[in-house]
């Protein structure tokens, strides 16, 4: 993970963590945002002991500047409900594609592909 990469997945995570503090972000997609930067960072080889030093220093950017913005929070809020939406959708495509190949199985007799 590159350096703007560390200090890209702090700021999301702490500015995630300061709008459901403050009343800014419903608690639920707070978590889904931590959950998701989560899964994003696992696709990367990192120090976690680095991003917590970026998640330190985030924080401390955030307090020492006016704190978190409504702007902001309302932002990463369309990002995780888009992204939520956009997993739902592709789940159901999957299921969709799941569905179709068990009944053509199934009119097949039930003859394994």
């Amino acid at each position: 993970m590159e350096e703007a990469q560390y200090k890209g997945f702090a700021l999301s995570s702490i500015t995630g963590e300061q709008c459901a503090i403050t009343g800014m972000l419903d608690v639920d997609l707070a978590a889904a945002n931590s959950v998701m930067l989560e899964e994003h960072a696992a696709a990367f080889q990192y120090d976690p002991a680095r991003m917590e030093i970026e998640r330190r220093q985030a924080a401390i950017d955030i307090k020492h500047g006016d704190g978190v913005s409504e702007p902001a929070c309302n932002a990463l809020a369309y990002e995780v409900l888009r992204t939520l939406a956009v997993r739902r959708i592709e789940d159901q495509s999957a299921l969709q594609h799941r569905r179709i190949a068990l009944q053509e199985m199934k009119q097949a007799g039930g003859a394994v592909p």
